[in-house]
């Protein structure tokens, strides 16, 4: 049976609207000026990366889920894994060095916090071979 990951949080916000249409705060870690939003149709599943937490952005990265659903999946360097479903008005917290990836479950709406602008571009993506590089 896999353990649970130390420091990844998965939080459930309160719906706090009323006729007009569901409302949620989410409260965002510090130090993050950018939110960016993505949409993702369903049954998308992405190959999953980890962050060696070069920026404030990717340690811990940080998601919330503004309309869908998606399954995360997460590994640490012991090798626990860990998953989680995500849905509208919840966010998850994943630390750097956790390998971590997702299936859409629906067309889901989320955001990214982020310290800067997005870049495309961005150095501090490492893929699965990488992480079982450093592995104990």
């Amino acid at each position: 049976m896999d353990k649970r990951i130390p420091d990844i949080r998965h939080l459930k916000y309160d719906n706090k609207g009323d006729s007009k249409g569901a409302t949620y705060n989410f409260e965002l870690l510090e130090q993050r000026k950018f939110l960016i939003l993505l949409e993702r149709e369903s049954g998308l599943k992405s190959p999953g990366h980890f962050h060696k937490g070069a920026t404030p952005t990717t340690n811990p990265q940080e998601i919330i889920i503004l309309k869908g659903s998606v399954k995360v999946y997460c590994e640490d360097l012991e090798g626990n894994k860990e998953e989680f479903i995500l849905k509208q008005g919840e966010k998850i917290e994943v630390p750097a060095y956790i390998f971590h990836g997702y299936e859409t479950l629906e067309n889901t709406l989320y955001a990214e916090t982020r310290s800067e602008i997005y870049n495309p571009e961005a150095t501090d993506i490492y893929s699965y071979d990488e992480f079982l590089k450093l592995k104990k």
